[in-house]
């Protein structure tokens, strides 16, 4: 009988921790407030928001910091592009590469051309706006509220 394999609830984190570290050669949890420390804590802020969906105190507490210091890494990381930091930019999509051709994150996205993008946002878009004029007929004329689940 096989065993299935418990993770925790933040396994995706450390994944993501511990591919940065790979990476840059750089003990991300540390207090040092070092350039390359801090953009590598940027990266590992970006990586995560953008394959799970863990909140910012998650995130940070993961690297011993708190939610205001993900903000922050987060905002360093969107200027990379402004000051050209091209190693930085290129760590990242070397990573996020890696992550897209590994494994499946929360994004739903991934993996799927801007075409196929697209269409399932416009599907989506679609049956949210029969639902909104389900609810706004239903209101006007004081129905049930069981006509709603059907």
């Amino acid at each position: 009988m096989k065993h299935k394999k418990i993770h925790s609830p933040f396994y995706k984190l450390e994944i993501i921790k511990n591919c940065v570290v790979e990476y840059t050669q750089l003990d991300i949890t540390t207090t040092c407030r070092k350039r390359p420390y801090v953009y590598a804590r940027a990266l590992y802020f970006q990586l995560s928001r953008d394959f799970t969906p863990h909140s910012l105190q998650d995130i940070g507490a993961m690297v011993n910091k708190d939610h205001a210091s993900v903000l922050h890494g987060l905002k360093t990381f969107k200027l990379f592009y402004i000051w050209e930091e091209k190693y930085w930019i290129e760590l990242y999509h070397a990573i996020r590469l890696k992550f897209k051709k590994e494994f499946n994150f929360a994004n739903r996205f991934i993996g799927l051309t801007a075409e196929e993008k697209f269409d399932l946002l416009l599907h989506h878009h679609i049956n949210l706006k029969e639902k909104y004029h389900k609810l706004c007929g239903w209101c006007q004329i004081g129905g049930n509220p069981e006509e709603l689940i059907k």
